[in-house]
């Protein structure tokens, strides 16, 4: 109902203008005459036994020519205390049947989950500063099951249980703790060193060949500069290969 008023406000806002509080009257008046979906009487019938009179209803009562009954007050008294106990208990019953059926359209779009006893979950729950922002809280305990989709989540600093719906709750898996330790085996300094090993490498002929078909496969050298880097190769003919090799720096 909240939702619905606060709905109906703001678009009177929107439309009047400068003159909402000309028809917020009207507005109200209208939405106490129209029936609820969920206990099927107008909250007029709730509160005060009986329909406000609407201008189409005096409308008709004018062409018809209706007039009311003059009966005592004190049978009017009775007769309107029965029917507001008549109203509160189909209003009742009403409600039951519409939770019921939005129920079973809130539990369509609900997950079957598979949460065990003693289980932590984290809980949504809307922030107080804003409420349109999505706050976790917790982590809670599930301590019992009441139904596929309800739970019963204690937390660990109160001592209150409170009953969640399957959506509302988010597993919480806690961080693995990391424990440094220190071996005290062994002396320090009694390893012996590692030394990487050097090897004597040698440029083959075969690598100067491949070498060789570049150099003659180039096109941007010329006749000469080929013979003189043929020259540079034979001279440092160790340096010059297509295998890597090691070095004795570190």
């Amino acid at each position: 109902m909240h939702r619905t008023l606060k709905r109906n406000l703001r678009v009177l806002s929107l439309e009047s203008g400068e003159d909402f509080e000309k028809f917020l009257p009207h507005a109200l008046f209208a939405l106490r005459t129209v029936i609820h979906d969920s206990t099927g009487f107008s909250l007029a019938e709730l509160v005060h036994g009986r329909n406000l009179r609407t201008p189409r209803m005096l409308l008709y009562e004018n062409l018809t020519e209706q007039s009311e009954e003059e009966n005592s007050v004190i049978s009017y008294v009775f007769e309107l205390m029965s029917r507001m106990k008549h109203c509160q208990e189909q209003a009742i019953e009403n409600m039951q049947e519409a939770k019921q059926k939005q129920k079973l359209w809130y539990d369509i779009k609900a997950e079957k989950p598979n949460f065990k006893e003693g289980d932590l979950f984290l809980v949504i729950a809307p922030s107080k500063p804003n409420k349109l922002s999505v706050n976790w809280i917790g982590p809670g305990q599930i301590v019992k099951q009441l139904s596929e989709t309800n739970f019963v989540v204690h937390y660990p600093n109160s001592d209150k249980t409170q009953v969640y719906h399957a959506n509302m709750l988010k597993p919480y898996f806690q961080r693995e703790k990391n424990v440094n330790l220190l071996s005290l085996e062994g002396k320090v300094g009694s390893e012996e060193e590692k030394t990487i090993p050097k090897f004597e490498l040698e440029t083959k002929d075969s690598e100067l060949s491949e070498i060789w078909k570049y150099i003659e496969s180039n096109p941007r050298l010329d006749e000469n500069q080929k013979i003189e880097l043929g020259q540079l190769i034979r001279k440092y003919s160790k340096t010059f290969s297509t295998v890597p090799g090691c070095t004795d720096l570190a």
